[in-house]
Order: C-alpha cells, then structure tokens, then sequence
C-alpha cells in the first residue's frame, strides 16, 4: 500500500515582523580633516534593507557621541532599500575613541511608519550590524570646523 503525504516547511517566526528586514549599517561620511568631527560637520549614516519599503514620518537613529545619545535625523530613503540620516555635531560633543550605533538604534517615534510593499512591517534590529567605536569618526565639538574670518581691521605689516 501506498500513501502520500505532503510535508510544509515553515520557518521560525523571528521577532522581526515582516519579510523585509534590516541588513546593514555604515557610517557614511568622513571628517573633513583626520579622524575626528568637529563642531558644525555632519555625521551621515545608512540603514540598508533586504527589500523595496514605505517610509512615512521621520524614522530616527540613536547615535552614541561619548557618554550622551544623540538622535540622527531621517534624510531619506535611497533606492528605496537604503534609509538616510545625519546628526550635525554640537559645541559639547566629544567622543575620543569614535562613535557608536547599538543593534537597538533604530526606531519610529509616533505616527511614523516602515513598512515593505505588502505593507507589513520591516524588521528594524540592527543585531550583528552595530557600530561600536569607530576609531575613524571620533567627535570634538570643542573645535569649531568653520574657520574663522579674518580681522579687518587688523593693518598689514610693511
């Protein structure tokens, strides 16, 4: 005798709603001069998903500058598979061994939303793709990257 069955596959639900998820994090700016952000420069960023999403509102990245927590602002989307944010760097920031992005950096204040083309949710942990001290980005926000004018009233020597 035969029998036929039919077997289904279903993987494990994740914590993460959605199909679309977060796949990547990258600093993407340099400072202007060496290692280091200085006053008025702007630190960019780049949330990278595994798929097409709708943004609606201002979604934000919690950037570490030091010991405080600094919000990115939301750009945009590029491509529609790649968020964009930057965080222009303040008079009292300073961090001497590079910025950070923890895994739980990413979020939506009220009344926004990230969601793919079905309309589900994305999954937006950055679990195994955080930023832990980047040795290229540190910040002193005592040191202004505008240079200042010259004196004019300052007469040139003869």
């Amino acid at each position: 005798a035969t029998d036929t069955v039919a077997v289904t596959v279903t993987p494990p639900l994740s914590a993460e709603a959605g199909t679309v998820q977060a796949t990547g994090l990258s600093l993407a700016s340099r400072p202007l001069s060496g290692d280091t952000y200085k006053q008025g420069e702007t630190i960019r960023a780049q949330v990278w998903l595994s798929g097409l999403a709708v943004v609606s509102g201002s979604p934000q990245l919690a950037l570490r500058v030091g010991s405080r927590t600094r919000t990115m602002s939301y750009v945009g989307l590029d491509r529609a598979r790649v968020l964009e944010f930057e965080y222009t760097v303040q008079a009292l920031d300073e961090d001497t061994d590079g910025v950070s992005i923890r895994s739980g950096a990413l979020s939506l204040p009220s009344g926004a939303s990230l969601l793919d083309e079905a309309g589900e949710a994305v999954g937006m942990s950055l679990s195994g793709y955080a930023v832990a001290n980047a040795s290229g980005h540190k910040v002193n926000g005592d040191e202004s990257a505008v240079s200042p004018l010259p004196d004019l009233n300052a007469c040139p020597e003869n």
